[in-house]
């Protein structure tokens, strides 16, 4: 498992770009019109994701919350409720098999709730994976 990218809260995108590059780092939004977030690439290693927050609807988090997602709503909420700075770290797992029990532990992978994730173990999917 490695680290895949620091996820950095700020309170406006463009101002946050605008100062990273005026500071040296070459930096890129995540798509060209109406960006969610910029990248700072380095030629090696982890990468650092600006954001301002998740953009997510609060009717769309509630419906989340219907279907059972409250984990993935509670990382959203994280990310837009959080104060500017380092708001999260994202992993790369390349054997996803080793850092799943690294992460949760073997016996929690044989939990039913786990099950899905036994399906990505079999076919070696790369995964990110983000703490909530």
């Amino acid at each position: 498992m490695n680290v895949s990218h620091v996820i950095l809260k700020v309170s406006n995108l463009n101002e946050a770009v605008e100062y990273y590059r005026e500071h040296g780092f070459s930096v890129e939004y995540g798509k060209n019109k109406n960006p969610l977030n910029a990248l700072i690439y380095f030629s090696e290693g982890p990468y650092i994701e600006i954001l301002p927050g998740t953009g997510m609807p609060v009717v769309f988090k509630k419906i989340f919350r219907l279907l059972g997602k409250a984990g993935l709503v509670q990382r959203l909420d994280h990310y837009d409720n959080s104060d500017n700075g380092s708001a999260g770290i994202g992993f790369r797992c390349l054997r996803i098999n080793a850092c799943c029990d690294k992460l949760l532990g073997k016996e929690a992978m044989s939990h039913r709730l786990f099950r899905p994730l036994l399906g990505l173990r079999r076919s070696g999917v790369k995964n990110n994976l983000h703490p909530s």
